[in-house]
């Protein structure tokens, strides 16, 4: 992908979207523009995706089929291959939608496209002219200055984006308005789910609105920044760590395009600290543990005897808090990274096997889950991270680099092929135990 490459995402007609996906760099959440298409969308990046990194686009949630049950995407990855430096070759209107009608007193525009210091502006065919007034806090947004008034019948005009770079197709640069003002707010709810260290936001609105929004709580207090505005699914973000074991209150500001806006609360309880670590990592398998032949519980302490293959890889969790976890609820996830990354969610990993008979929604505390990683992972120069919302539970290093757990590669002998972690802490090559949570007893002296 370039820096202002459109990134699709495409599916059949018998799959409907529901939510919007979550975009993240190296640095976190990242502003996009989303159009929605009849079966798909097309993710805008506002005001670029960031030079050389790998960038996550995670569907979780945002898709389900014709009887409502969600279905299970992989985690969407691609590297941003454009300099630091480059600037796209265009700049286009993407709300209001071009050649759709806007409201007559049309109050903001959002741009895909502009650089820092340029200027643009809006033209009608009698010599209007209205300049555009760069948002800061929100790339890509400009307010019409003056805003465009009339009440309660206006004349309909044409708006023409004027400019550097303006592209030359004529239903990317014209705005249609209608005949009467917009003075009505918009009709807007909301409801929050609150992960460790994130709160997330669903907004929900009448009509195209951007959004944003604030929490506090009895002592802290924090900013939410829009994941994909504006639109009228939306979803807010916290930006920062978020209070433990709490209650927070939620205020959301919604504004349309004519600028009226409309106010939500709610209220949300934070969870209560997690705890879970990885305890042991299978790169390099030499027996059949996803069980290919009959009767065999894939992942668990005996092998079978089929072929053995990339999805006979496992990475063993620990639950080390002391009362069950819902590993869905507090967001557990899971993310490879190498050379080929995936980010999921542990509740969608691809086989699992829980040592204690716990379930995904009631993991017990001491108990071992052995899940099936994504892909294919690398044997060394790779990071495994597990995360519950925005708090990162562990990370193994597999690689040469100074600071890493192991240096990974290939077993030292049949036995011997996964890599646990000591009662010292420390990973060395040991007798697989997949679904016992104890400290390894049986490991290589190499």
């Amino acid at each position: 992908m370039d820096l202002t490459d459109v990134v699709s995402l495409d599916w059949s007609a018998e799959a409907s979207w529901v939510g919007a996906p979550r975009v993240e760099g190296l640095n976190g959440n990242l502003s996009f523009e989303m159009e929605e298409l009849s079966s798909g969308l097309r993710l805008y990046p506002l005001p670029r995706w960031p030079g050389g990194e790998t960038i996550f686009v995670d569907l979780t949630g945002a898709l389900v089929d014709s009887e409502g049950a969600s279905i299970d995407v992989a985690s969407i990855s691609f590297t941003v291959v454009g300099r630091a430096d480059e600037r796209p070759s265009e700049v286009v209107i993407r709300r209001p939608v071009p050649g759709k009608s806007a409201p007559a007193n049309l109050n903001w525009v959002v741009l895909a496209g502009t650089a820092p210091g340029e200027t643009y502006a809006l033209e009608d065919d009698v010599g209007g002219r209205w300049e555009l007034a760069p948002e800061l806090e929100t790339p890509g947004h400009f307010r019409i200055v003056p805003k465009l008034v009339c009440s309660p019948e206006c004349p309909p005009r044409w708006l023409r984006l004027v400019g550097p770079r303006v592209s030359s197709t004529e239903s990317l640069v014209l705005i249609r308005t209608g005949t009467v003002a917009d003075r009505v707010p918009p009709g807007v709810t909301a409801q929050a789910r609150a992960l460790p260290g994130r709160l997330e936001v669903e907004v929900t609105a009448s009509e195209v609105v951007r959004v944003s929004g604030a929490w506090q709580s009895k002592g802290d207090r924090g900013l939410l920044e829009s994941m994909d505005m504006p639109g009228v699914r939306l979803w807010l973000r916290s930006n920062g760590a978020l209070p433990e074991d709490e209650t927070l209150t939620a205020e959301i500001v919604a504004e349309d395009l004519a600028g009226e806006t409309a106010r939500t609360e709610l209220s949300v309880q934070t969870p209560t600290p997690v705890f879970a670590r990885i305890s042991e990592v299978v790169t390099s398998p030499r027996r059949d543990w996803g069980d290919s032949i009959p009767a065999g519980v894939p992942f668990d302490g005996y092998p079978g005897a089929g072929t053995v293959s990339a999805a006979d890889e496992w990475i063993e969790l620990v639950n080390a808090g002391e009362t069950a976890m819902d590993t869905d609820r507090v967001g557990l996830e899971l993310r490879v990274l190498d050379g080929t990354p995936s980010v999921f969610r542990v509740v969608d990993a691809p086989g699992a096997f829980f040592g204690d008979d716990g379930s995904w929604t009631t993991w017990f505390p001491g108990e071992a889950l052995v899940v099936r990683p994504r892909g294919d992972t690398a044997q060394s120069g790779v990071a495994i991270e597990l995360w519950a919302g925005d708090v990162r539970l562990d990370r193994v290093v597999l690689g040469t680099l100074r600071g890493a757990d192991h240096p990974g590669g290939a077993p030292p002998s049949l036995s011997h092929e996964s890599l646990a972690r000591g009662a010292d802490g420390v990973f060395r090559w040991c007798r697989p135990t997949p679904g016992d949570p104890s400290p390894p007893v049986d490991c290589s002296k190499e």
